[in-house]
């Protein structure tokens, strides 16, 4: 038992770092122990054993996570979810600490269908626009009207791509950002 222990609160503090808490100070680790410590064994064994959405999608896929590949699996599974109306998938595949504040916002809206970002997710066609990087942050567009780039924001937390935000950008803008990328 003390052994599962042990391992769930290596997983819960791996989880933190993967989720992007850089700047959490050691109480942050304390705490994730001490719930650790609250936690049911049954409920270790089985969060030990359930895999992080973005690594299973990616070994799946075979690509290499951070890969230009990576990013348009990440992108189109987003897209999946935006189309399906579905805000806690297409949250999961943010990594970040801010994840449960996006999953609330795309919820909003998804629910304005009659705003243009909701309508530009109901219009995709299963189709990525170009992706843009720039360092360690890359850009996907997925619809326009002429005027506007619909697209998703990424960042590479500890080597993975992570959803970090829906923006709309004018065409203009977008051209002159980062750099166009092609598997």
């Amino acid at each position: 038992m003390h052994a599962r222990h042990l391992s769930f609160a290596s997983l819960a503090f791996v989880l933190a770092a993967a989720c992007g808490d850089k700047g959490s100070s050691g109480a942050s680790t304390s705490s994730a122990t001490a719930t650790t410590t609250a936690a049911s064994t049954s409920n270790a064994a089985a969060a030990s054993a359930t895999p992080a959405p973005e690594k299973t999608a990616e070994a799946a896929a075979g690509a290499e996570p951070g890969s230009v590949a990576s990013l348009r699996e990440k992108a189109t599974g987003v897209m999946d979810a935006l189309k399906k109306g579905d805000a806690k998938a297409a949250a999961d595949f943010c990594l970040g600490k801010h994840r449960d504040g996006l999953e609330k916002y795309i919820a909003e809206t998804i629910e304005k269908k009659d705003q243009s970002r909701s309508k530009a997710y109901q219009k995709w066609d299963g189709k990525l626009g170009e992706m843009r990087v720039d360092g360690d942050n890359a850009r996907v567009a997925f619809g326009e009207d002429g005027t506007h780039v619909d697209y998703l924001s990424f960042r590479k937390k500890n080597g993975a791509w992570s959803l970090d935000d829906i923006p709309v950008a004018q065409k203009g803008q977008w051209e002159k950002w980062g750099k166009v990328v092609t598997e």
